[in-house]
């Protein structure tokens, strides 16, 4: 009996060892990965056929920054000695998958995304179907995580990620850094991330991407690309100012200055915080009326002698054009995307399936399509700016007295 039992538990141990022995099949050491940290999209300008898959011509150009661990460890920067702590790795292909796997063979470490932080397209490749099919791609790797940064550039990718940046190691993170000063500027978007865009793609809303463009000593952030919600294709890009307004209008702003013109001066207000409310009138059997109230707290950057800041009326004044200015700067943005572009990246769509869905779901189909009800509907802006402080005061000659 005890033999038997012997026999067994060995037969037992011998199955369920090999169990045990395969947890690490498909271990990669650390050192054999190639982190990918940002990768650029463009159209690809190769005159030749470079693919050595399918044949035919190749469609993207892809760019790769790829971390070099020494060069981290050294802590260099552009301006430092030493190795740098990255490089760029460009190939040509028809797919990105097929791209990927070129990658691979130009380079010791096989690309690893678990680590990208930035993905920017180029406009002449989200102006066509291949955006969604890239973003596809991305959304469906396993090694992806869904707060990776998007951007649309209007300028080629690669170019973005060739700059310099002269107070980081490496470009993406200059660019990401970058991108996270809304409270300075209100000129530009909140991060767009892939999980964002993921959304946005199933419920079809038309949307807007991080714009970066690229100059000689690095790049700017301003603006906004506008993509279609159905289509899913770059429509075109919003300016500054345009942006700012898109900003107050879905409550985005966290800081950043307004300016104004009063006596042939300049009025800056920096804006501490800002607040958005819409209301709905909507008639039975009529179109919805939007009546957008925007309150915005902040203080004066700078003023003038000229400006008696310490008479009320002379601050009901300031406040009133202040106001005035970001109601203009919000109609103009809302004529720009019904008028133009006729797509509702304003939000105004989602706010009406959110607080009065019964109404919303007999519409949404000709809001943007068909009878086309966004480009007619009416909206109203109405901006109530107080001055909490008063900031500096210049004082002229005549100020001060003789």
């Amino acid at each position: 009996m005890g033999t038997h039992n012997h026999r067994t538990l060995s037969l037992a141990l011998v199955l369920i060892m090999p169990l045990t022995m395969t947890g690490c099949w498909d271990r990669i050491e650390i050192d054999q990965r190639g982190f990918v940290v940002g990768v650029g999209i463009d159209r690809s300008t190769a005159k030749t056929v470079t693919r050595e898959t399918s044949g035919g011509t190749d469609k993207y150009a892809g760019t790769y920054q790829i971390v070099v661990p020494s060069g981290l460890r050294q802590g260099n920067t552009q301006s430092g000695g030493g190795s740098k702590a990255y490089f760029n790795l460009t190939a040509s292909e028809n797919s990105m998958h097929s791209l990927t796997g070129k990658m691979s063979t130009k380079t010791s470490r096989a690309p690893y995304f678990e680590h990208l932080k930035l993905i920017i397209i180029s406009a002449e490749v989200a102006r066509t179907k291949e955006f969604a099919d890239i973003m596809d791609f991305f959304l469906r790797d396993n090694e992806m995580r869904r707060n990776v940064k998007i951007m649309i550039s209007d300028g080629r990718a690669e170019d973005v990620l060739n700059v310099k940046p002269l107070s980081e190691n490496m470009p993406v993170n200059y660019i990401e850094s970058t991108s996270k000063n809304k409270r300075k500027s209100n000129f530009m978007l909140p991060v767009t991330r892939i999980g964002d865009l993921h959304e946005y793609m199933l419920t079809q809303e038309s949307y807007t991407v991080q714009k970066v463009s690229s100059y000689r000593d690095g790049i700017t952030l301003t603006g906004a690309a506008l993509i279609d919600g159905e289509t899913n294709r770059l429509l075109g890009f919003l300016t500054g100012e345009e942006t700012q307004g898109l900003n107050f209008l879905k409550q985005e702003v966290k800081g950043g200055i307004v300016e104004t013109e009063m006596y042939g001066s300049t009025v800056d207000l920096e804006v501490e915080r800002a607040n958005r409310q819409i209301k709905v009138d909507w008639p039975p059997g009529g179109k919805p009326v939007f009546s957008v109230y925007i309150q915005v707290e902040g203080s004066l950057g700078k003023s003038f002698a000229k400006l008696d800041l310490t008479n009320s009326p002379t601050l009901t004044d300031i406040e009133a054009k202040l106001g005035a200015k970001v109601t203009d700067t919000c109609t103009k943005l809302m004529a720009v995307l019904q008028k133009k572009y006729g797509r509702d990246a304003a939000g105004l769509g989602s706010h009406l399936r959110e607080n009065h869905y019964r109404q919303w779901t007999a519409i949404q189909n000709n809001w943007e399509k068909g009878d086309k009800l966004f480009r007619e509907v009416e909206v109203r802006v109405q901006t109530d700016v107080k001055i909490r402080r008063i900031g500096s005061i210049n004082a002229n000659e005549e100020g001060r007295g003789s």
